[in-house]
C-alpha cells in the first residue's frame, strides 16, 4: 500500500470538520464521519485510479465520500478529498464540503 501522508491544511480541515460533527450530531455522529473519512483515504490509497475517483488538473484528484454509500452509518457524506499520488505515495491536500467553489480553493494550490 502507498504510504499516505495528510497535509498540515487537511488535518486541520478534517478537525474543523469534527468540531462541526460534535455540535451537530454528537460524539457518536463524529466517530462515524471521523471513520468514513479514514476508510475513504484507505480506498484512495488502495485504488487512487478508481472510477469513483477524478482528474481535476493534472497530477491533481478527487474522491467524493459518497462514493463509499452510507457506509459507517453515515447518511449523506458531504465531503470531496482531494490527492495526489505516486507509485508509492498518497498525498492528502484538502478535504472540503461539496457546497465550496472547488475551482476557486484549488486556484491557490
Amino acid at each position: 500500500m502507498r504510504r499516505i501522508e495528510i497535509s498540515s491544511e487537511a488535518r486541520i480541515e478534517i478537525k474543523e470538520i469534527a468540531a462541526f460533527s460534535h455540535e451537530n450530531f454528537g460524539s457518536v455522529g463524529v466517530a462515524r464521519y471521523a471513520k468514513l473519512i479514514q476508510e475513504a483515504i484507505r480506498v484512495v490509497a488502495r485504488s487512487p485510479e478508481s472510477r469513483s475517483a477524478r482528474t481535476i488538473a493534472p497530477g491533481l484528484r478527487i474522491f467524493h465520500l459518497k462514493h463509499l454509500g452510507g457506509s459507517q452509518g453515515v447518511k449523506t457524506p458531504r465531503h470531496i478529498i482531494v490527492y495526489r499520488f505516486s507509485a508509492d505515495r498518497l498525498e492528502v491536500l484538502h478535504v472540503f464540503h461539496d457546497a465550496m467553489d472547488l475551482p476557486a480553493r484549488l486556484s491557490v494550490l
